[in-house]
C-alpha cells in the first residue's frame, strides 16, 4: 500500500489592519491555543487611504514579531476599496457580492502599478518583507497579474488556486473557512466547507484555510476553527512561500 505524503496546510488571516485589531487578535489567540505554529498575514497597507499602517506603532510590532516568529506577510491591496469613479458603473449583483472592495478587479495597468508599488513601499517602511499577493475579494485582472511580475512578487493567490509567479505553476487549491461576508452568503461557505472536508481535502496536497475579521458572531467562524482543529492532526503547517520552495 503506498502511503500519501502529508498534505500542507496554509492558515491565513486576511484584511490585516489596524481597523480590525482587536478582532484579529480574537482569531489569532483561537488559532495558537490549538498549537497553529505560524500564518500568512494578508495586510492591507492603508485600508480605506486613511489607515495607514505606520501610523499605528503598536500594530507594525504585532506584525513584525509575528513575522520574526514565522509567518509570513502577504500584499493585500493598498485600500481595500474599488476606485469611486468605477464604483459607479458596478453592478447592484457585484457591489453586493463585493461591498464595493474589489480594489483590482478593472484597473488599468497604471493604476495597478501605482497601488502595489506604494503598498510595498508602505510595508517596507513598516519594516515588513512581502513575498506574495492577494487580491481584495479575491478578483484581480490580468493587467494587474503582469504587473505583479515586473514587481518581482513570487505568487499570487485566488479564490481557487495558488499561482507561482516564478515558475509559472497553478496549485489548485480552493479557499475554506471563515470569509467574513454576508451572512448568507456565509452559510453557503460553511456548507462549502463541509462538503470539501468529505469530498475535495482527502485529495489536495495544499489546504487553504482563511480567516476574516467580520462577522465574528456567525456560526461559520467557530466550525472554520473546529475545522482547523481536525485538518492539525495530520497536515503539515507551512506558509506559501515554503511550500513553493519545496
Amino acid at each position: 500500500m503506498i502511503k500519501r505524503k502529508r498534505p500542507a496546510l496554509v492558515i491565513s488571516l486576511h484584511d490585516v489592519s489596524p481597523v480590525f485589531f482587536s478582532q484579529l487578535e480574537f482569531i489569532f489567540n483561537q488559532l495558537k491555543e490549538l498549537g497553529v505554529p505560524f500564518f500568512v498575514l494578508k495586510v492591507i497597507p492603508d485600508f480605506q487611504g486613511k489607515n495607514k499602517i505606520t501610523l499605528f506603532p503598536s500594530f507594525t510590532s504585532w506584525l513584525k514579531e509575528l513575522s520574526a516568529n514565522g509567518s509570513e506577510i502577504v500584499l493585500h491591496g493598498l485600500t481595500h476599496t474599488r476606485p469611486s469613479l468605477d464604483l459607479r458603473t458596478q453592478s447592484l449583483t457585484k457591489k453586493w457580492l463585493t461591498g464595493g472592495e474589489d480594489e483590482f478587479s478593472h484597473l488599468s495597468p497604471d493604476e495597478a502599478r501605482r497601488r502595489i508599488e506604494e503598498g510595498l513601499e508602505i510595508l517596507k517602511e513598516a519594516g515588513l518583507k512581502c513575498f506574495g499577493f492577494t487580491a481584495p475579494t479575491w478578483r484581480l485582472s490580468q493587467s494587474t497579474i503582469r504587473v505583479l511580475q515586473e514587481a518581482n512578487l513570487r505568487y499570487f493567490t485566488t479564490l481557487t488556486q495558488v499561482v507561482d509567479l516564478k515558475r509559472d505553476r497553478h496549485f489548485f487549491s480552493p479557499a475554506l473557512g471563515h470569509q467574513g461576508i454576508h451572512r448568507f452568503l456565509e452559510s453557503l461557505m460553511g456548507w462549502g466547507n463541509e462538503l470539501s472536508r468529505i469530498f475535495l481535502i482527502p485529495w489536495l496536497n495544499l489546504i487553504r484555510v482563511v480567516f476574516h475579521p467580520r462577522q465574528l458572531d456567525h456560526p461559520n467562524l467557530k466550525k472554520s476553527i473546529e475545522l482547523v482543529k481536525r485538518l492539525l492532526s495530520y497536515a503539515q503547517p507551512i506558509t506559501y512561500f515554503q511550500f513553493l520552495e519545496k
